[in-house]
């Protein structure tokens, strides 16, 4: 490590911290507990990564709890099933536990949580070579009972901080993960206004959002232009009425394929989802007046159809 390196410059700080405080120094000390943080970090400095029994890099910031770890399952056996009922996706070559569905096997065995890391299923490692054939995996072993490893995320009130870069990659939130709700910024969603959807076929591109909106702005038929709030959540989007809280329309991100604004006038917003149903894509468009609003929910979108969801 060179002189100049700037943690050497940090340890310096976090001494003459200790030096002029006039508190009691104890092991619960913030000032202390960040001096011996730091001095982990020089002492690891340089070290190559190893793997450990749990299949990820050593790294300084060990768990302060991973003692207790031995107390949660890590190893399950399910019953014989041809599928878990969770989604995965993956992140850093690690399948994170997106959902689990109710009256599912995973559900029921109390083990799988949204955050936990999917490391075997019947003693196939789950790494990046699986996506998509998971579920198969799982079907080979049909009539037998399934046995799963995971790696828990979390206690009952500390997340394992190794994780938490790969839970909010994953596109989770860590207190989600931790308690199991999302907190609330208290501040009342922008004034949207739902104009309606029209199908698109196969057209699923940028384009086609702002051929629909052009569309449907000329069209002489009757808009919807509800007010409605649209939340863009962990898993999906879900479109809610304004006057009676009423769900619109729920559509996970797997779903959807592209999202976009036109160019000239950027107000008006939409993307496009596919149907099951009818096989065939929509194009659903809003108007919100407040332009950084507009922004933030194109990219949490953007954000969220990108990442894939496996199923189990």
């Amino acid at each position: 490590m060179a002189v100049s390196d700037p943690t050497l410059k940090e340890l310096k700080g976090h001494i003459l911290q200790l030096i002029n405080s006039n508190a009691v120094i104890t092991d619960d000390s913030l000032e202390l507990l960040s001096l011996c943080d730091c001095l982990e970090r020089i002492f690891s400095s340089g070290f190559h990564p190893q793997n450990y029994i749990l299949g990820l890099a050593k790294r300084y910031d060990c768990w302060l709890l991973f003692q207790h770890l031995a107390s949660i399952p890590a190893s399950v056996t399910l019953v014989p099933c041809s599928e878990l009922g969770i989604s995965v996706v993956f992140v850093e070559n690690k399948a994170i536990i997106m959902t689990v569905q109710d009256t599912s096997v995973a559900l029921e065995s109390e083990s799988f949580s949204p955050g936990d890391i999917l490391d075997e299923i019947n003693g196939i490692v789950i790494h990046n070579t699986q996506q998509g054939v998971l579920r198969g995996i799982v079907r080979k072993a049909q009539g037998q009972p399934v046995t799963a490893v995971i790696i828990k995320s979390h206690l009952s009130d500390s997340l394992y901080p190794p994780l938490v870069p790969l839970i909010k990659s994953a596109g989770l939130d860590p207190v989600f993960v931790l308690h199991g709700e999302s907190p609330s910024s208290g501040e009342p969603g922008p004034n949207i206004t739902y104009l309606g959807y029209e199908v698109t076929g196969r057209g699923t591109d940028v384009k086609q959002i702002q051929t629909s909106i052009i569309r449907m702005l000329n069209s002489p038929l009757e808009l919807g232009n509800t007010a409605v709030c649209l939340e863009c959540q962990e898993l999906g989007v879900r479109v809610r009425r304004d006057s009676d809280n009423s769900i619109l329309y729920s559509h996970q991100y797997m779903q959807i394929t592209s999202c976009g604004r036109t160019v000239h006038n950027p107000r008006y917003f939409g993307y496009i989802v596919e149907n099951k149903e009818s096989a065939q894509f929509e194009c659903h468009v809003f108007y919100c007046p407040m332009l950084d609003k507009t922004d933030s929910i194109l990219q949490s979108i953007g954000q969220g159809f990108k990442r894939t969801h496996f199923a189990v």
